[in-house]
Protein backbone atom coordinates (compact mmCIF):
# COMPACT_ATOMS: atom_id res chain seq x y z
CA UNK A 1 0.00 0.00 0.00
CA UNK A 2 1.24 3.49 -0.86
CA UNK A 3 2.22 5.50 2.20
CA UNK A 4 1.31 9.20 2.03
CA UNK A 5 3.01 12.17 3.70
CA UNK A 6 1.20 15.50 3.75
CA UNK A 7 3.79 18.25 3.33
CA UNK A 8 3.40 21.84 4.43
CA UNK A 9 6.53 23.56 3.12
CA UNK A 10 5.83 26.59 5.30
CA UNK A 11 6.56 24.39 8.31
CA UNK A 12 10.31 23.94 8.45
CA UNK A 13 10.00 20.97 10.80
CA UNK A 14 7.66 19.08 8.46
CA UNK A 15 10.02 19.69 5.55
CA UNK A 16 13.00 18.30 7.44
CA UNK A 17 10.96 15.28 8.61
CA UNK A 18 9.83 14.69 5.04
CA UNK A 19 13.43 14.80 3.77
CA UNK A 20 14.35 12.15 6.31
CA UNK A 21 11.40 9.87 5.50
CA UNK A 22 11.78 10.23 1.72
CA UNK A 23 15.52 9.56 1.98
CA UNK A 24 14.91 6.42 4.02
CA UNK A 25 12.42 5.16 1.45
CA UNK A 26 14.77 5.79 -1.46
CA UNK A 27 17.71 4.21 0.34
CA UNK A 28 15.55 1.12 0.89
CA UNK A 29 15.04 0.78 -2.86
CA UNK A 30 11.52 2.19 -2.97
CA UNK A 31 9.89 4.29 -5.68
CA UNK A 32 8.49 7.58 -4.42
CA UNK A 33 6.43 10.43 -5.86
CA UNK A 34 7.61 13.88 -4.83
CA UNK A 35 6.81 17.50 -5.65
CA UNK A 36 9.61 19.44 -7.31
CA UNK A 37 9.86 23.10 -8.28
CA UNK A 38 8.40 22.20 -11.69
CA UNK A 39 6.10 19.16 -11.63
CA UNK A 40 5.57 16.06 -9.51
CA UNK A 41 8.15 13.38 -10.19
CA UNK A 42 8.63 9.67 -9.65
CA UNK A 43 12.05 9.00 -8.19
CA UNK A 44 14.51 6.26 -7.31
CA UNK A 45 17.92 6.43 -5.67
CA UNK A 46 21.22 5.94 -7.44
CA UNK A 47 24.09 4.01 -5.92
CA UNK A 48 27.49 3.07 -7.33
CA UNK A 49 26.24 -0.34 -8.51
CA UNK A 50 23.16 0.92 -10.35
CA UNK A 51 19.70 2.23 -9.62
CA UNK A 52 17.60 0.89 -6.81
CA UNK A 53 14.24 0.05 -8.35
CA UNK A 54 15.16 1.46 -11.75
CA UNK A 55 13.43 -1.29 -13.71
CA UNK A 56 10.30 -0.77 -11.64
CA UNK A 57 10.35 2.95 -12.41
CA UNK A 58 10.49 2.31 -16.16
CA UNK A 59 7.66 -0.21 -15.81
CA UNK A 60 5.42 2.05 -13.72
CA UNK A 61 5.91 4.95 -16.10
CA UNK A 62 5.49 2.79 -19.19
CA UNK A 63 8.56 4.54 -20.55
CA UNK A 64 10.89 3.09 -23.16
CA UNK A 65 14.42 2.57 -21.92
CA UNK A 66 15.61 4.40 -25.04
CA UNK A 67 14.50 7.58 -23.21
CA UNK A 68 16.97 7.96 -20.35
CA UNK A 69 15.99 9.00 -16.86
CA UNK A 70 17.22 12.48 -15.86
CA UNK A 71 19.07 13.02 -12.59
CA UNK A 72 18.48 15.60 -9.86
CA UNK A 73 21.37 16.86 -7.73
CA UNK A 74 21.91 19.06 -4.70
CA UNK A 75 24.17 21.49 -6.55
CA UNK A 76 26.84 21.97 -9.18
CA UNK A 77 29.53 20.36 -7.02
CA UNK A 78 27.55 17.12 -6.76
CA UNK A 79 26.75 17.20 -10.46
CA UNK A 80 30.41 17.57 -11.45
CA UNK A 81 31.77 15.05 -8.95
CA UNK A 82 29.22 12.28 -9.53
CA UNK A 83 27.07 12.78 -12.62
CA UNK A 84 28.29 14.90 -15.54
CA UNK A 85 31.30 16.40 -17.31
CA UNK A 86 30.39 19.92 -18.38
CA UNK A 87 31.71 22.02 -21.20
CA UNK A 88 32.46 25.69 -20.52
CA UNK A 89 29.04 26.54 -21.93
CA UNK A 90 27.41 23.99 -19.69
CA UNK A 91 29.10 25.49 -16.65
CA UNK A 92 28.00 29.00 -17.64
CA UNK A 93 24.39 27.87 -17.96
CA UNK A 94 24.48 25.91 -14.70
CA UNK A 95 25.91 28.89 -12.85
CA UNK A 96 23.31 31.18 -14.42
CA UNK A 97 20.19 29.09 -13.83
CA UNK A 98 20.81 26.60 -11.03
CA UNK A 99 19.01 26.04 -8.80
CA UNK A 100 16.19 26.29 -11.31
CA UNK A 101 14.18 24.89 -14.20
CA UNK A 102 17.06 23.95 -16.49
CA UNK A 103 18.05 20.40 -17.38
CA UNK A 104 21.46 20.11 -19.01
CA UNK A 105 22.37 17.11 -21.16
CA UNK A 106 26.10 16.65 -20.73
CA UNK A 107 28.74 13.98 -21.16
CA UNK A 108 28.34 11.30 -18.55
CA UNK A 109 30.80 11.26 -15.63
CA UNK A 110 33.01 8.14 -15.89
CA UNK A 111 32.21 7.33 -12.27
CA UNK A 112 28.45 7.21 -12.90
CA UNK A 113 27.74 3.50 -13.27
CA UNK A 114 23.99 3.62 -12.66
CA UNK A 115 21.72 2.35 -15.40
CA UNK A 116 19.58 5.30 -16.57
CA UNK A 117 18.52 3.90 -19.93
CA UNK A 118 20.13 2.80 -23.16
CA UNK A 119 22.25 5.93 -23.75
CA UNK A 120 25.48 5.49 -21.81
CA UNK A 121 27.30 8.48 -23.30
CA UNK A 122 25.29 11.42 -21.92
CA UNK A 123 23.10 12.27 -18.94
CA UNK A 124 20.43 14.86 -18.23
CA UNK A 125 21.04 16.62 -14.92
CA UNK A 126 19.31 19.41 -12.99
CA UNK A 127 19.63 21.17 -9.66
CA UNK A 128 16.07 22.16 -8.63
CA UNK A 129 14.96 25.11 -6.55
CA UNK A 130 13.06 22.71 -4.29
CA UNK A 131 14.52 22.63 -0.80
CA UNK A 132 12.97 19.20 -0.35
CA UNK A 133 14.73 17.66 -3.36
CA UNK A 134 18.09 19.27 -2.65
CA UNK A 135 17.86 18.08 0.95
CA UNK A 136 17.21 14.51 -0.19
CA UNK A 137 20.16 14.65 -2.62
CA UNK A 138 22.43 16.00 0.11
CA UNK A 139 21.54 12.98 2.25
CA UNK A 140 21.67 10.11 -0.23
CA UNK A 141 23.24 11.51 -3.39
CA UNK A 142 21.76 12.14 -6.84
CA UNK A 143 18.33 10.67 -7.62
CA UNK A 144 16.88 9.53 -10.94
CA UNK A 145 13.48 10.98 -11.75
CA UNK A 146 10.75 11.20 -14.34
CA UNK A 147 7.55 13.22 -14.40
CA UNK A 148 4.68 11.57 -12.50
CA UNK A 149 2.44 10.36 -15.30
CA UNK A 150 2.06 7.47 -17.68
CA UNK A 151 4.29 7.83 -20.71
CA UNK A 152 2.57 9.96 -23.35
CA UNK A 153 0.09 11.54 -20.91
CA UNK A 154 0.33 15.04 -19.35
CA UNK A 155 2.06 15.30 -15.96
CA UNK A 156 -0.33 14.95 -13.02
CA UNK A 157 -0.59 18.23 -11.12
CA UNK A 158 -1.75 17.10 -7.68
CA UNK A 159 -0.88 14.57 -5.05
CA UNK A 160 -4.47 13.29 -5.02
CA UNK A 161 -4.34 12.60 -8.78
CA UNK A 162 -1.05 10.72 -8.37
CA UNK A 163 -2.48 8.66 -5.51
CA UNK A 164 -5.42 7.66 -7.71
CA UNK A 165 -3.34 6.90 -10.81
CA UNK A 166 -0.51 5.02 -9.13
CA UNK A 167 -2.34 3.44 -6.20
CA UNK A 168 -0.18 0.64 -4.77
CA UNK A 169 2.37 0.93 -7.62
CA UNK A 170 4.56 3.39 -5.74
CA UNK A 171 5.76 3.04 -2.18
CA UNK A 172 5.61 6.61 -0.90
CA UNK A 173 3.83 9.81 -1.98
CA UNK A 174 4.73 13.24 -0.68
CA UNK A 175 1.48 15.15 -1.17
CA UNK A 176 1.95 18.91 -1.51
CA UNK A 177 -1.45 19.52 -3.08
CA UNK A 178 -1.62 21.12 -6.51
CA UNK A 179 1.47 22.24 -8.39
CA UNK A 180 1.34 24.89 -11.07
CA UNK A 181 4.91 24.61 -12.31
CA UNK A 182 6.19 24.45 -15.87
CA UNK A 183 8.44 21.61 -16.98
CA UNK A 184 12.15 22.39 -17.14
CA UNK A 185 13.91 23.68 -20.23
CA UNK A 186 16.24 21.03 -21.67
CA UNK A 187 19.50 22.05 -23.36
CA UNK A 188 22.08 19.66 -24.80
CA UNK A 189 25.60 20.92 -24.02
CA UNK A 190 27.37 17.63 -24.72
CA UNK A 191 28.66 18.65 -28.17
CA UNK A 192 30.53 21.56 -29.70
CA UNK A 193 27.30 23.49 -30.23
CA UNK A 194 24.41 23.68 -27.81
CA UNK A 195 21.00 22.34 -28.85
CA UNK A 196 17.64 23.38 -27.43
CA UNK A 197 15.69 20.18 -26.82
CA UNK A 198 12.65 21.60 -25.02
CA UNK A 199 11.64 25.10 -23.99
CA UNK A 200 10.12 25.17 -20.54
CA UNK A 201 10.45 27.52 -17.58
CA UNK A 202 13.50 29.26 -19.07
CA UNK A 203 13.17 30.84 -22.50
CA UNK A 204 15.36 30.45 -25.55
CA UNK A 205 16.44 34.11 -25.36
CA UNK A 206 17.66 33.60 -21.79
CA UNK A 207 19.66 30.54 -22.79
CA UNK A 208 21.26 32.39 -25.72
CA UNK A 209 22.10 35.38 -23.52
CA UNK A 210 23.95 33.22 -21.02
CA UNK A 211 25.55 30.56 -23.22
CA UNK A 212 28.43 32.59 -24.57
Amino acid sequence: MTRIIQLDEQDRHSTEECIALASQALAAGEVIAIPTDTVYGLAVAINPKGIYGGEKLFRIKGRSESANLPVLVSGLDQAESEVAVFSETGLRLANAFWPGALTLIAKRHPGLKAYLGENVETVGVRCPESELIRGICERIGPIATTSANRHGSPPLDSGDAIAEEFLDEIDLLVNYGKLFGIASTIVDVSGEEIRMIREGGIGVSQIKANSG
